[in-house]
């Protein structure tokens, strides 16, 4: 999943804005939360004992 976000005027090497852009991004994920969780779910595969491999020990799995 990539959220894009536009940051004019800031380069890679812009360390005095990074508590800034770290709050935008965050800020960012939790408005599409709702549109990523159901996205995550539909794309995870349902883990079942008999889904591991042979050399798996199931009870170490859990």
């Amino acid at each position: 999943m990539v959220i894009r976000m536009n940051f004019q005027g800031l380069g890679m090497f812009s360390d005095g804005y990074n508590q800034e852009i770290y709050e935008h991004g965050r800020k960012m994920a939790q408005a599409i939360l709702p549109q990523i969780e159901p996205l995550i779910q539909d794309r995870l595969p349902m883990i079942h004992e008999e889904s591991f491999p042979p050399w798996v020990d199931a009870d170490l799995a859990e």
